[in-house]
């Protein structure tokens, strides 16, 4: 049994995070929950964190075929940080999406200083990836979180379906999360069970335990 501080989604999917804080009972939100993220993108952003290239306009591009803002060079997609057309009835990033960077820009740079915070003795960190390949984030997190400990584990989750939608078959999601023989401090836990925040509830910068 591992027993955690904080439970850390490196993604790639919003679903993992959703689930993850479902299953666990927790409310903290971290940097990579709400992106599409590429695990060659996790690398090279603990690596070298740089706000202001994350949010180059020059560097997104607003990709209407997947209702999304893609990062260029990171091959993220930035699928809840820009306004959406509500009217349609399929919602699309605004044309003039550019102009509403400064809120989602704050919000990362927020949310990673506050990981890369988590580096002290007495923190215990589980990191989760879905279908984790790639031996360079374990590399990544031994020199970021050289103080805490840290433990990162890898899942595969159901995909969306029609029925239970983009998070999956909560059943499913439960059984594997229950594989992992981890343990959320109960300080850690919501107050009121199965509370937890979807990416449009989330108050920022919200200051949290």
């Amino acid at each position: 049994m591992f027993p955690a501080t904080q439970i850390i989604s490196l993604g790639p999917r919003c679903a993992t995070a959703h689930n993850l804080r479902r299953y666990f009972n927790f409310r903290s939100t971290f940097p990579f929950d709400w992106w599409i993220t590429p695990e060659e993108s996790i690398v090279k952003l603990l690596r070298n964190f740089d706000i202001d290239f994350v949010y180059s306009s020059a560097e997104l591009l607003r990709a209407n075929s997947d209702g999304t803002v893609i990062h260029k060079s990171l091959d993220i997609g930035l699928h809840h940080e820009f306004p959406r057309q509500r009217s349609l009835e399929t919602p699309l990033i605004v044309e003039d999406f550019l102009s509403y960077i400064e809120i989602p820009k704050q919000r990362t740079l927020y949310l990673f200083q506050k990981m890369f915070k988590l580096n002290v003795s007495g923190e215990r960190l589980l990191f989760v990836r879905e279908k984790l390949s790639n031996s360079d984030i374990e590399d990544c997190l031994n020199v970021v979180f050289s103080v805490a400990d840290w433990c990162l584990t890898s899942v595969e989750g159901p995909p969306g379906n029609d029925l239970h939608g983009w998070s999956g078959d909560p059943k499913i999601w439960d059984e594997v999360l229950a594989s992992l023989a981890v343990e959320l401090l109960p300080s850690r836990q919501c107050q009121v069970g199965g509370e937890y925040l979807s990416r449009d509830q989330q108050d920022f910068p919200t200051p949290e335990p």
